[in-house]
């Protein structure tokens, strides 16, 4: 035990309890009951807004003003009647066969019959099947036979709702085929696997149960700070739908949502719950204890969730509206997660009182509370070791956010397509069959979108000039939409589409091809596709993000500022945040792009 007597510490967190924040605190450990009740009712209240107000998510992205945008929206404005989705459906025979065997060509050819039935015909309540290309066409067979494709196109785009129209005609085209001995996987933009949240989530909340299991060495307080982030979590996933119905809000949105809400809301409720059992054992009673923790773990709580919010908000200043609702999403999350902590989860230790050192885990050695006890702890030890050796360490710490920092700047933006999804996917194994049959860059075109402008002849100047030029594999002839006004030209890379090589091809198309060819006219022609698209997101990506870590650089600054009233601190925290944002940098681009 403590040299120092229970009750002078009681007088001394009786003290320290001032303030607003102190005054909310008590009231929750006073009226835990009330609290409770507030948030269930709270709960219910978004659930009914989400069924009245609330909207879906969106899988769509723009990039505004740039190359990638202007080309999308005239080709959505001028071949609107092929705006309906695509489905790519690849068949191959086995290893070393061909396709064009009786049976397996009449089996296919049965397949593309069935697709074009009234079966698979547009009706007023589905997106049927607009058009079903021939498989056994020319352009759509690999050179040995092995591999070919149908484009099938729907007659209107798919939305997440619609999946079961594609799942039927991907079972259709399989019992049919499958019997012949034929392989058939889809991608395309109908085929996009639902997003799985589940597993990630899983695997870091059993990491996170047993370092809090080491932690409290009980499981009833290991089960707080798990309660309180899926309370948390569920929370700001009903107001994100909430808020979708107001405006877009993409479908990668909660998974940013659930890593940052998870994080700290299992980090945040450790705090205070750790402050929790130090007061209830030094004497204080349940509410008082859960009072002060709120007055003195809640506040530390308050300014760093106020800190996170507002830093992920800047990324607003990153230009892409997909980008914003990401920082909104996550800055929602954060903010839900401060303040259950600072009244649920007081009014559950408030109740829970004694009961939180319940259920001991029976393998681990109970931890001496004490002050002696706290000051021989592991951490407590390499503090020591850190500040008494604090010349040596920084010289370490140094070489070693120097080397990662350095690595940072070899990092490569870009974004994950079909080709980096897991191989159990029907899309990355119908990516992998492409590719093979038809070359790597196959699953990347890049179209070159023409606006004719009086000058007819520009789509056919650059064809020519991208006949032969170094990485293009091959390019079609101009595809003209009905008023002539407009031409798309595709051009096949040699290389992938996370290849380097074909990010340079799309600076050569962008910076040479097309200006030579639309020289002397008034005619405009713009590169896109999915690699451009990538290309204009990391090169906006990279243009502001100075200006996003000079923004929380003063985010920072600003809050600890506010917390501590002191410059020092608040420049030592600034400087370490843009260190660990370099660092952070490094290794992702060692683990991620090099590993």
């Amino acid at each position: 035990m403590s040299d120092e007597p229970r009750s002078e510490r009681r007088v001394a967190h009786e003290r320290l309890a001032t303030g607003a924040l102190a005054r909310w605190a008590r009231a929750c450990a006073t009226h835990p009951w009330r609290v409770v009740l507030g948030w269930l009712g709270l709960v219910v209240l978004l659930v009914v807004l989400v069924g009245t107000v609330g909207g879906s998510l969106k899988d769509e992205f723009e990039i505004p003003g740039s190359e990638t945008q202007q080309a999308t929206d005239l080709i959505q404005a001028e071949f609107a009647e092929e705006q309906g989705a695509v489905l790519n459906v690849v068949f191959a025979a086995p290893e070393g066969e061909r396709l064009d065997t009786p049976e397996r060509r009449a089996a296919i050819e049965e397949a593309i019959a069935r697709l074009e039935s009234e079966e698979f015909a547009p009706t007023g309540d589905k997106a049927g099947l607009e058009t079903v290309a021939d498989p056994f066409s020319e352009d759509t067979v690999s050179d040995d036979g092995r591999i070919a494709y149908a484009e099938v196109q729907f007659s209107e785009t798919i939305e997440t709702e619609d999946r079961e129209e594609v799942v039927a005609v991907q079972d259709a085209v399989r019992d049919t085929v499958g019997p012949a001995g034929v392989t058939v996987e889809y991608n395309g933009e109908a085929e996009f696997p639902p997003i799985e949240q589940g597993t990630e989530e899983a695997l870091g909340l059993l990491a996170a149960i047993i370092v809090l299991l080491v932690v409290f060495r009980t499981f009833v307080a290991m089960l707080i700070p798990i309660f309180l982030a899926i309370a948390a979590l569920a929370s700001a996933f009903l107001l994100l739908f909430i808020l979708a119905g107001l405006t877009d809000i993409n479908t990668i949105t909660p998974i940013l949502v659930s890593m940052i809400g998870l994080g700290v809301g299992i980090d945040y409720s450790l705090f205070i719950v750790t402050r929790f059992r130090q007061l209830l054992h030094d004497g204080l009673s349940p509410r008082d204890a859960a009072a002060e923790a709120g007055a003195s773990a809640g506040r530390a709580v308050l300014f760093a969730g106020l800190t996170v919010a507002i830093s992920v908000s800047g990324l607003a200043l990153i230009g892409l509206d997909f980008v914003t609702k990401l920082g909104i999403g996550s800055a929602l999350g954060v903010l839900t997660t401060v303040l259950i902590a600072n009244s649920l989860l007081l009014a559950v230790l408030a109740l829970l009182g004694h009961k939180v050192d319940r259920l001991k885990v029976p393998f681990l050695r109970r931890v001496d509370d004490s002050e002696a006890g706290r000051r021989n702890t592991l951490i407590a030890r390499y503090g020591r070791f850190v500040t008494g050796n604090a010349k040596a360490v920084f010289a370490a710490s140094l070489l070693v956010v120097l080397a990662l920092g350095a690595t940072s700047a070899l990092v490569r933006l870009g974004a994950a397509d079909q080709g980096t999804q897991p191989t159990e996917q029907t899309s990355r194994r119908a990516y992998d069959l492409l590719a093979e049959g038809f070359g790597a860059g196959f699953n990347g075109p890049i179209p070159i979108v023409v606006d004719v402008n009086g000058d007819p002849e520009a789509p056919q100047r650059i064809y020519e000039r991208v006949q032969g030029l170094e990485g293009v594999d091959s390019a079609g002839e101009p595809q003209l939409n009905d008023a002539e006004t407009v031409a798309i030209i595709f051009v096949t890379p040699d290389s992938a589409p996370q290849d380097e090589e074909t990010d340079q091809l799309v600076d050569r198309l962008r910076d040479d091809v097309v200006p030579a060819g639309i020289a002397g006219g008034d005619s405009a022609a713009y590169v896109s596709g999915q690699t451009a698209a990538f290309k204009d997101i990391a090169d906006q990506i990279i243009e502001r993000m100075p200006l996003f870590l000079l923004y929380i650089i003063g985010v920072t600054f600003i809050v600890l500022a506010m917390a501590f009233r002191s410059i020092v601190v608040s420049a030592t925290a600034a400087i370490t945040t843009i260190i660990s944002a370099f660092v952070g940098f490094g290794v992702l681009t060692l683990v991620v792009q090099e590993g």
